[in-house]
């Protein structure tokens, strides 16, 4: 799912992914506590958190929200 989004909005927005386990660092400095999680960042600033899995379509609501 995150490989299609990544690919649908490619002009638009930036996809990344870490494993939280190779890189505890990261994960403790957006404060994850369990995967799967999603940030949602704009203009540098986290303005969306999502501590669990949720379907395509409801990522590409909360994605469309915030271009």
């Amino acid at each position: 799912m995150i490989n299609a989004i990544r690919t649908k909005y490619a002009e638009q927005l930036k996809v990344t992914t870490f494993n939280v386990e190779a890189d505890p660092e990261l994960s403790a400095d957006y404060n994850i506590k369990s995967a799967p999680s999603i940030i949602v960042k704009k203009n540098r600033n986290v303005v969306e958190r999502i501590p669990r899995f949720i379907d395509k379509e409801q990522l590409e609501t909360i994605i469309r929200y915030y271009l």
